[in-house]
């Protein structure tokens, strides 16, 4: 998107505020990783009140508890980074 003619002059684009919004196992626009949704966007706007929230490892914690999943370290940075998982 960011190479996209049509978004070159958007303000967002040519100061490099743009925000990629992690998936994981859903889309965090919805459903039962919306919170997470939240908390991105809070810690993008109010980075100094937030600068002790670890994302990466609520994430962990969350997908072991509500999906009974334990993430690696590796599988929640994918995560955060917006990277689809490796193919086997």
């Amino acid at each position: 998107m960011l190479s996209e003619p049509d978004y070159q002059e958007l303000a967002a684009v040519k100061n490099g505020n743009i925000i990629i919004v992690p998936t994981g196992v859903f889309f965090w626009d919805a459903g039962v990783q919306k919170p997470f949704l939240m908390l991105l966007i809070a810690q993008s706007l109010y980075t100094e009140k937030f600068a002790e929230f670890d994302m990466k490892s609520e994430i962990m914690d969350f997908y072991s508890e509500f999906f009974y999943y334990d993430l690696t370290n590796e599988q929640a940075d994918m995560i955060l980074a917006h990277l689809d998982p490796p193919t086997q």
